[in-house]
This record gives C-alpha cells, structure tokens and sequence, in this order.
C-alpha cells in the first residue's frame, strides 16, 4: 500500500493523516530498536541500580555513585526514581463504562488495556501495568506513553487506562479524564539498590 506521511513545505514538515496513524507504531519500532541497542552494550557488563523517592536522597545517591565508581570503575551505574508505596490510581476516560465506580480493583484492570510507559526496562514496564496480575494472568496493554500529557491525551481519546501514584492523579486536571483509586492494590515495595550482572 503507497501513503504519503508527510507534507513538506519550504517552512515546515507535517504528518499526513496517514502519518498519524503509523506514528505509534513507529514509536514502537524505535523503542524496541533502542531495547536492543541498550542490551548489546551491557551484555556481560555487571550493573548497579540505585532507586530514591522523592528529591531528598539526591546528595546521598551522587556520594554513593562517586564512591561506587573509585571503588569499582567496571560496574555500570542506573538511576530511578521509584514512588514510596502508595495505593495507585487509574486515569480514565470519563466515557468509559467504569468511569462511574467509586473504586476499581485488580479484575476490573482486565477490562481496560493499560498504557506502558515509554521505557526500555521491562522490569518498570511489567510494574506500571501490573503484569502479571495476582492470579497468574498477563495484563492487557495499550500503545506506550512518553510522558503524562502524551498519556493524558491517549486516555481522553479512549486508547486505555494509566496506573499512577495517588500524589500524581491528584494533580491531573483534563476535562474528560477521571482519576479512580484501585482499592486491592498492594503498596508496591521496592529495592533501593541491587547489583547484577547484564546477560
């Protein structure tokens, strides 16, 4: 099949409708591009992840790193920043059949396809859409999501739900999104810091 995706002009480049249309897909292409990427350069190369929560921890977390690089120059350093346990909130259409409950729980998730966020870390990928769910089942999931605008917008046009903290959700203000709380959510501990060994 022959489509134009862009429109060019001497002042600018647009995408066609077409070009609309195949931009997630793209961005899934790109994304798996770069996973593949990322996992050829730390085969074999050990790793150390340090998670914080907040700001607070920052001065602490650049001590740790300068030491950890004297001590040990071979080891690759990561960043994250985690959220402290907290019951999470589901973002959704305000059109959507759900959007009328007080609360949500883990099996009403199964009727909504959760939206990823944009990450080539499969470990925060599977944590933001709780996969696999308490019972063994994979979660269904939506197009991926760069940042919260680009997941507010995909939300409103009804391409899925988008698990955030509670903190975040009070903070979202868009006219045809809804914010619900997910009642049998545990709090979601975490390690502040593990060492491994890339495959």
């Amino acid at each position: 099949m022959n489509a134009t995706l862009f429109d060019r002009s001497s002042r600018r480049v647009e995408l066609t409708p077409a070009g609309e249309q195949l931009l997630p897909l793209a961005r899934e292409v790109i994304s798996a591009f770069d996973r593949v990427e990322n996992r050829k350069r730390r085969r074999g190369v050990p790793s150390l992840r340090l998670g914080f929560a907040g700001v607070g921890p920052m001065k602490l977390a650049a001590e740790i790193f300068a030491e950890v690089r004297a001590e040990l120059p071979q080891v690759r350093l990561d960043v994250a920043h985690v959220h402290q346990d907290e019951v999470p909130e589901e973002l959704l259409s305000e059109t959507h059949p759900l959007a009328g409950r007080d609360e949500l729980t883990v099996p009403d998730l199964d009727r909504i396809p959760l939206l990823r966020p944009h990450s080539a870390d499969p470990t925060s990928i599977a944590w933001s859409v709780v996969d696999p769910r308490p019972d063994g089942r994979r979660a269904t999931t939506g197009p991926s999501a760069r940042n919260l605008e680009e997941a507010l917008t995909m939300v409103a046009a009804g391409l899925g739900g988008y698990l955030v903290p509670r903190d975040v959700a009070g903070a979202v203000r868009h006219p045809l999104v809804l914010a619900q709380p997910v009642s049998d959510l545990s709090a979601s501990p975490f390690s502040v810091a593990e060492m491994t060994n890339a495959p």
